[in-house]
């Protein structure tokens, strides 16, 4: 017999083939005639020992798993911890990177270059797969502080809130809690004033004429002229004045009617951040802090600006609101004693006038703050997710501890359902808030563009409030000015960061994307992908829908912004004199041009000499002034009346 054929089944392999379903080739198969080669003895000593070590860390992981059974937020998937096979636990001992495999911070180690929003092929640093923090709800909370104290001055945050020990922060409800007493009593007021200004605007527009028979009517009283000239002067402050109050109505309606739904919303933040592991407060607090630093500062310049009278609208405009207020019990505000000079007694109604004027203007953008902090909180949000999902879906590195830094499918897709889910309430809290603050404001706009292109057209010749078009003086651009850059800068901003979580919230889905072609996905892959797209961006788009009148997108902002261009060139062309004769009854507009001077207190130097045609006009008569019931004699002569406005100022 042979030496082979002496030899048992499964002997050497020198001179027999690899047995069937050896691994043995690139294939895993047998059939090729290649060497196997043995390990050394030192390797196999290494591979016992970190296998070893996996063993003693599975053990633990058991334990601490136990032990997270009590929390119900504290489910991150550690049962599903992906194993390791010899040759990946020997390639790691190799080459040293076993000792890294501990990562502190959730995520994977990579560049430390920024996330590219437009290239999602590079991922961001550790920032982006933020440290778990259990009290993620009580600094989401610090950073929206300033936002809460600002509108709990205005009475317009009727909730209450407390940090549990666990760091979820909890929102509630209650009717006898001062800031609900506050908020609903402020509403009801509001409500009120609105009612008693229409009704007065409308009276005193019945009993008194305008246009010519405002300066011809012999029973016209001086004072009613005064009145009927400021309202006039001040008509665009008046319909804005309107919006305010009528938006406060319509907030205070729409807060009171999902006052539950609203306190649920913002309970539900720490909550879901717990859940999902996540701070996204990186840069939230620059929104909230500046919101309320640039209303400081408008309302500050507001005061300074009524305070010195510097302008005539910011006099007029509180004027306004307290006549319209106070008229039908004293008709007589602004009245003249037998001097014939002007006794105003009108500095508390005026005061009273301007905190209505910046209340109304100031009370309402607290939730266009509050909106816009919700919206860095959920762009943030999105953005790590996006970073999550790029490093579990295409790097494909096994070293990432996919579970630990929430890069799983399972995970991915429970995470993305919260933000969707975050989405989608928010758009239902704010729904009626934000259209209610955000459509009044472009009304406002438009108005103040055309209000700021007329002032800007007759203030900028210095002339005579007497001889001027519109008594307009040539600063009340200013205040306008400042109403104006309050209301877009604001606006903008607001619906810019509403657009940008589309935009981040749409790139996620681009990154699943971006596997390769069907037919090389693995099975999981391709379901994850299918269930992304069909379950969470089928039925509507990804972003803030209100009402569901308008999602806020760049095309709204294109929309809006060509709509208010839009009524404001119409606005422009047919601009309607707010004073129809301008030559009859000079004596009487020479007293108002002289009592809105008192009145508003112009600046030194402010009228030039009149011009030589109305010089002679003026220097063929003398005409008498009726003023309550006293006749004097004034005369017109050029040099007189020049020397006289020079001493009044």
């Amino acid at each position: 017999m042979s030496d082979s054929e002496g030899q048992a089944p499964g002997g050497s392999s020198e001179q027999s083939g690899p047995r069937k379903g050896s691994k043995l080739g690139p294939g895993g198969y047998g059939g090729s005639d290649m060497p196997t080669e043995e390990i050394p003895l030192e390797e196999k000593q290494e591979l016992q020992k970190a296998s070893q070590k996996q063993a003693k860390f599975k053990s633990q992981q058991t334990i601490v798993r136990r032990r997270r059974r009590r929390n119900p937020y504290a489910d991150d998937g550690i049962r599903h911890y992906p194993k390791q096979t010899t040759e990946e636990l020997r390639q790691e001992k190799l080459t040293g990177k076993h000792q890294k495999r501990r990562v502190k911070e959730i995520g994977v180690p990579c560049s430390s270059s920024e996330t590219d929003s437009s290239d999602m092929t590079r991922v961001s640093n550790l920032s982006e797969f933020t440290i778990y923090k259990p009290s993620v709800g009580k600094k989401i909370l610090v950073q929206m502080l300033p936002i809460l104290l600002f509108a709990n001055i205005f009475g317009q945050f009727p909730l209450r809130w407390s940090v549990a020990k666990n760091g979820c922060v909890s929102f509630l409800f209650t009717w006898w809690n001062p800031f609900a007493i506050a908020f609903t009593v402020v509403g009801t007021v509001c409500f009120i004033f609105c009612c008693i200004s229409i009704w007065t605007y409308y009276t005193f527009q019945m009993e008194v004429p305008s246009g010519i028979r405002l300066w011809q009517d012999p029973n016209v009283t001086a004072e009613q002229r005064f009145t009927q000239v400021i309202i006039d002067r001040n008509l665009i402050p008046f319909f804005v004045l309107m919006l305010g109050y009528m938006s406060m109505w319509i907030i205070t309606l729409a807060f009171l009617k999902k006052k539950t739904t609203l306190s649920n919303y913002f309970s539900y933040w720490s909550r879901a951040m717990i859940l999902i592991k996540m701070d996204p407060t990186h840069h939230a607090w620059q929104y909230s802090l500046f919101g309320v630093t640039f209303y400081i500062v408008i309302t500050v310049l507001l005061v300074w600006l009524n305070f010195w009278k510097f302008t005539a609208t910011a006099v007029g405009g509180p004027t306004v609101a307290a006549i319209l207020l106070i008229y039908m019990w004293d008709p007589d505000m602004l009245r003249q004693n037998e001097m014939g000079s002007f006794s105003f007694t009108l500095l508390e109604y005026q005061w009273m006038g301007a905190i209505i004027v910046i209340y109304t203007y100031m009370a309402p953008k607290v939730y266009l703050l509050l909106f816009m902090f919700k919206q860095k909180l959920l762009q943030n949000s999105f953005r790590k997710w996006n970073g999550r999902a790029y490093a579990g879906s295409l790097m494909e590195d096994t070293r990432i501890n996919k579970v630990r830094g929430r890069c799983t499918y399972r995970l991915l897709f429970r995470d993305h359902c919260v933000l969707v889910d975050l989405l989608q309430e928010t758009s239902n809290a704010f729904a009626g808030l934000f259209e209610a603050v955000f459509i009044s404001d472009a009304i406002s706009v438009c108005l103040m563009l055309y209000l700021f292109a007329k002032d800007w057209k007759y203030g900028k010749r210095q002339q005579q409030a007497v001889v001027g078009n519109y008594f307009i003086r040539p600063y009340d651009w200013v205040i306008v000015f400042v109403y104006l850059t309050g209301n877009v800068i604001i606006m903008v901003i607001a619906a810019v960061i509403s657009s940008e979580v589309t935009e981040v919230a749409s790139e996620g889905l681009d990154i699943i994307r971006r596997k390769p072609l069907v037919g090389r996905r693995q099975d999981e892959d391709l379901i994850f992908l299918l269930s992304m797209y069909a379950s969470l961006n089928a039925a509507s788009p990804l972003d803030f829908g209100g009402s569901g009148l308008f999602f806020m997108n760049k095309d709204f902002i294109q929309e809006t912004a060509s709509t208010i261009f839009s009524y404001f060139v119409i606005l422009l062309q047919f601009m309607p004199p707010l004073d129809t004769d301008q030559d009859s009854e000079i004596s009487k507009r020479a007293d108002i041009g002289h009592f809105l001077s008192d009145f508003e207190r112009i600046r030194l130097g402010h009228w030039k000499p009149l011009s030589l045609d109305i010089q002679l006009d003026m220097e063929q008569f003398n005409i008498t002034s009726t003023t309550s019931g006293t006749t004097q004699e004034v005369n017109l002569d050029p040099s007189q009346t020049t020397e006289r406005s020079r001493r009044k100022f």
